[in-house]
């Protein structure tokens, strides 16, 4: 990349990304950039869609786009993978998840999953047969899918307002925690969430902005208000940010790849939504998959110590409501009348631990406002209170050897409060590491600034690094608030700032633009914009023959 020493292979290890998603067009949402990044530096990325995203369309048409948008993006069509399931609608009505849990689920005409001539549902192309449309069946064949891959990274979607989304989500993390807890820590592969909707296909239109903005959260359509996020157990400010491929981030939409992979999705009209999705970064959270206690025995004074080490942050029921989500069954949460309130994790082996983290109640009923960590090597430390909504309350702790089991006792609490997940780590350090310069917050590149006006205030976005990092402006050694001061002087001329940490670089020009030049790329936009209404105009008809299509098809199995 550009003026950045940033790899994929920075954040990924080993040569293969599984991507899984809901629906076609979700690739985009969830991780357009990163799909194309990824393939430009050879990795093998592997596409699976859980639905045949045929709930108003054949699923002809939704495979087939998906695989014209994944040969956009750089992906063989042999790694499109399609699980072959109903579309489960915004009313979960045709959801396995809901509705497949007693007996297989009846939709259109169909009981089990499906694909289309020359590419199969994956049950079809793996074992022989197709897989009845269950829930069991549905964690089985990403079980499969898994196994069969056994990907180095994972790409997935997370807790957002689609139904199908949530269903997906919690079906990876149930799948991958049963994976690495038999597994005792024979596969980590690195695991990163993304939302689809308030980060992508819902989030800000701000495409044609003087300078490519980062990624927003729409909060005018956030689940509850009173979180961060789509998930309760995330904050905005530990989200993983990744830089986007050139051709991802090109200033029009005729020129950019995303675009042009939106366009492939016809039947959602996604290319009207690549102003929203095309942004100056990607937006993750990285879920660890290095925890110790898949490797140890865990054992609870009283209460289900499954919760503890299931990888499941979030599990409901009911995954329809737009708001207020009621959350079970994902806690460990001792009986009211168990006096010692503890969980331990004991080890076959001594171990070298660093740092633990505990994830609490992710509603707002509950909280354990103090608690107590101890280690067989006799350290002990007090802790709380935990983090509201179920966030990651991080405990660092002095580096403990030889250590054979580690205990948490619950010692005060507000309400019925537990875990939902405990994590002990042996490196403290996170296993991957980013380095940006920011731009009024915003990943910077080229950023253009009206010239002789003020610049943008600089800083720095890390991820994993603990070393301070060194600026540099213009190949001289700077300060911080001297370049800062420089930028507030006004932009006349080009400059080159540097940062430096821990041998990780990134490069950032600041682009003064004459007047003329603003009037310029003015009339480029308005042309840009009026190719993407003329194609919209001569695709109507299109675009109206494909629901047709649908709709005629399901009079036949009528």
């Amino acid at each position: 990349m550009t003026g950045s020493s940033f790899r994929y292979r920075e954040i990924f290890p080993g040569q293969t990304v599984l991507v899984f998603v809901p629906h076609e067009d979700d690739e985009i949402n969830v991780a357009g950039a990163a799909i194309y990044g990824l393939r430009q530096e050879g990795f093998r990325v592997i596409c699976v869609f859980a639905t045949n995203g045929d709930g108003g369309y054949l699923a002809e048409t939704r495979l087939s786009e998906a695989m014209a948008s994944l040969r956009t993006l750089g992906v063989q069509e042999d790694d499109a993978v399609f699980l072959g399931y109903p579309d489960g609608g915004l009313d979960a009505a045709r959801c396995v998840f809901l509705h497949g849990r007693e007996a297989p689920l009846f939709v259109d005409g169909r009981s089990e999953t499906y694909g289309i001539e020359g590419k199969p549902d994956f049950s079809m192309a793996f074992s022989g047969r197709h897989r009845p449309y269950t829930w069991e069946g549905f964690l089985a064949d990403l079980r499969d899918v898994l196994t069969h891959y056994r990907p180095d990274g994972i790409i997935a979607v997370d807790f957002d307002s689609h139904p199908d989304h949530r269903m997906c989500s919690m079906a990876l993390e149930t799948v991958l925690g049963e994976i690495l807890n038999e597994g005792k820590g024979a596969w980590q592969p690195r695991v990163l969430k993304a939302f689809a909707y308030n980060t992508g296909f819902e989030s800000v239109k701000d495409f044609y902005a003087d300078n490519l903005l980062s990624t927003a959260f729409n909060r005018g359509k956030i689940m509850d208000p009173a979180l961060e996020t789509d998930s309760p157990s995330y904050e905005w400010d530990r989200r993983l940010r990744l830089p986007v491929p050139e051709a991802c981030r090109a200033p029009l939409l005729w020129e950019n790849v995303l675009f042009h992979a939106c366009r492939a999705h016809l039947s959602q009209w996604a290319m009207h939504k690549a102003e929203q999705i095309i942004n100056g970064d990607e937006v993750f959270w990285l879920r660890r998959t290095d925890s110790l206690i898949y490797e140890g025995t865990v054992t609870v004074s009283s209460g289900d110590g499954r919760h503890l080490h299931d990888f499941l942050l979030l599990d409901t029921r009911d995954i329809r409501p737009k708001h207020g989500v009621a959350f079970t069954d994902c806690l460990w949460m001792p009986e009211e009348s168990d006096e010692e309130k503890t969980c331990r994790c004991t080890f076959d082996e001594p171990r070298h631990i660093e740092a633990v983290s505990l994830y609490g109640d992710p509603s707002d009923a509950s909280r354990i406002l103090q608690g107590r960590l101890r280690f067989s090597t006799g350290y002990a430390c007090d802790v709380g209170p935990l983090k509201p909504w179920g966030r990651e309350t991080a405990v660092d702790i002095p580096p403990q050897e030889g250590v054979t089991w580690v205990e948490f006792q619950i010692l005060e609490a507000e309400g019925e409060a537990g875990l939902s997940e405990w994590e002990i780590f042996g490196q403290k350090a996170l296993p991957c590491r980013l380095l940006h310069i920011l731009a009024d917050g915003h990943f910077a590149y080229d950023w253009r600034v009206p010239a002789g006006q003020p610049g943008p205030e600089i800083s720095a976005y890390t991820f994993g690094i603990q070393e301070a990092v060194r600026w540099y402006w213009d190949g001289e050694s700077a300060e911080l608030a001297d370049i800062r001061a420089q930028c507030a002087a006004g932009i006349t001329g080009p400059h080159t700032i540097r940062a430096e940490a821990e041998g990780l670089v990134c490069e950032a020009r600041l682009l003064p633009e004459s007047g003329w030049q603003r009037k310029k790329r003015a009339a480029a936009v308005w042309k840009d914009r009026l190719h993407s209404w003329w194609y919209t105009q001569t695709h109507k008809r299109a675009h109206h023959h494909l629901r047709v299509l649908k709709r005629k098809a399901r009079r036949r199995v009528k």
